[in-house]
């Protein structure tokens, strides 16, 4: 199979598995508030908004490993199965202390009681969060060997097949939330189906790994404790990215109150809906990105990202520019109206999710190439500016200032990702094509403005829409007249062939 058919099939399994994942998103919102008050919804969601953070460890640890993978290719076999095995026990052991310092915190200290939580609902909460973490082991031990088997291009199938596992635990939770069950009987039920599934999920990667002669060597434990420590490098990435996403949730509590949290929690997921369908390419495209730079091949890698921009500003922007129009339609139903719809935030998130797509091709090149140093650096600067950004925001702004956080974050970070990839090309493969990359911030900062017009709503929408249509067009004349010679030729060949 080609790179560009496993780029498709990697998408299109992808765009199924997110589109599966938004539809049941959209349907059990409305399903949670119908058979659970908004204060037990709102205390479900904190407690996965814990797990996420509690596993950024874990996390840390399989991504690294992931990345080295891609990095030693599929020529490296002997070095993989070096590398997997003895992880695989040092994943289990790290968990093992993970949950029992966990279990530690739990009963020694009044952590919980910092949220607000109802005391009737405590001991439930402190026994779903030790079972949903002990699931998260579990989960990153299956894809460890999974991730070994990236560079060997079996994403696609893989991502296919975990589509069961996507589509059946969200089912069975909304199932059991409308049979009158509440947090610990669906942090049960959730615990058993996942693992079944992961165990048969197990069985079918390791035939491929036998498939693949990815065979037991040797532990080479302690050499493997060494990954370890570099993955810590990782963490405190991990840790802004997750707290990005969710973990402001945990300061908006406190500072606004669960009713606000959900607020900005269902803001967030509408806003995602976007961040799903990218990330549907986004994941096939860094296997096959990472290997072009592995292999030294400048034509493919510059082919690759100057794509990945024709597609953010013909594809991306439009669909984030007219869905700012749709939102608040689409939120009303779909929250029963018992959330209030903030155009100005929803906005933010937007434009902030724009940024973050525009500076991928640069954040990838670290990924990939593991460079944990500099992604150190990035996560230090970024984590102090995050929090007192945000403390200040919320202090001036109230809810709409963890928006405008997001989108200063998003900048700082860009900055950062294109300076230390820069850096790396310059020294060992060829340059970004800074036209292009010039003309594509362009476009994405005229078009965050018109999407920030439309959701002030004081200009009428017809001729916001017509202008920001006008714009888009020349923009893309513009852009292709830049593009070099032999990009222009592949493109249009690809046109005519289609």
């Amino acid at each position: 199979m080609s790179s560009l058919k496993r780029i498709i099939s990697g998408t299109i399994s992808g765009l199924v598995r997110n589109f599966s994942n938004i539809i049941i998103h959209i349907l059990s919102l409305p399903i949670y508030l119908t058979f659970w008050s908004i204060k037990l919804y709102g205390v479900w969601i904190l407690l996965l908004t814990v797990v996420s953070i509690l596993k950024v460890p874990l996390y840390s640890y399989r991504e690294y490993l992931g990345n080295e993978f891609l990095k030693l290719g599929k020529k490296n076999k002997k070095k993989i199965s070096k590398i997997l095995y003895g992880s695989t026990i040092i994943m289990f052991l790290y968990g093992t202390i993970l949950i029992f310092l966990l279990i530690l915190i739990l009963n020694q200290t009044d952590f919980l009681y910092y949220f607000t939580i109802d005391e009737a609902l405590i001991n439930d909460v402190r026994n779903a969060l030790i079972l949903l973490f002990i699931l998260e082991i579990v989960g990153f031990v299956v894809s460890l060997f999974n991730h070994a088997l990236y560079p060997f291009h079996y994403y696609p199938k893989i991502n296919w097949i975990s589509l069961i596992i996507t589509i059946v635990v969200p089912i069975s939770q909304i199932l059991t939330v409308v049979l009158g069950f509440g947090l610990i009987e669906l942090s049960i039920i959730t615990f058993l189906i996942v693992v079944s599934l992961n165990i048969l999920f197990f069985i079918y990667i390791l035939t491929l790994i036998k498939i693949e002669k990815i065979n037991y060597i040797k532990f080479y434990f302690l050499k493997n404790l060494n990954h370890l420590k570099k993955s810590s490098f990782l963490m405190l990435g991990h840790f802004i990215i997750i707290f990005k996403n969710q973990g402001v949730r945990l300061i908006l509590v406190p500072f606004l109150g669960s009713v606000q949290m959900i607020t900005y929690v269902a803001m967030k997921t509408a806003s995602n809906i976007m961040s799903q369908l990218f990330s549907s390419f986004a994941n096939s495209f860094l296997v096959e990105f990472i290997d072009y730079i592995n292999e030294k091949n400048d034509r493919a890698y510059i082919y690759s990202y100057t794509m990945l921009y024709i597609i953010f500003i013909l594809i991306i922007i439009p669909f984030a520019f007219f869905f700012q129009i749709a939102a608040p339609v689409v939120f009303e139903i779909w929250t029963r109206d018992k959330i209030i719809f903030d155009p100005i935030l929803f906005a933010s998130m937007t434009g902030s999710f724009l940024i973050m797509i525009f500076y991928y091709p640069a954040s990838i090149i670290l990924q990939g190439k593991n460079l944990y140093k500099q992604s150190l650096v990035i996560s230090i600067f970024v984590s102090i500016s995050f929090v007192l950004i945000l403390l200040l925001m919320l202090d001036y702004y109230l809810i709409r200032g963890a928006g405008y956080t997001l989108i200063i974050i998003e900048i700082l970070t860009g900055i950062f990702y294109f300076y230390y990839s820069y850096k790396w090309l310059d020294k060992n493969f060829i340059r970004f094509n800074f036209n292009i990359i010039i003309l594509t911030l362009l476009d994405l900062l005229i078009s965050i403005i018109f999407i920030f017009i439309i959701s002030l709503n004081k200009i009428n929408t017809y001729y916001v829409i017509n202008l920001f249509v006008i714009f888009k067009i020349f923009s893309a004349l513009f852009f292709f007249k830049l593009l070099p010679k032999k990009i222009k030729h592949k493109i249009l060949k690809l046109n005519i062939n289609a």
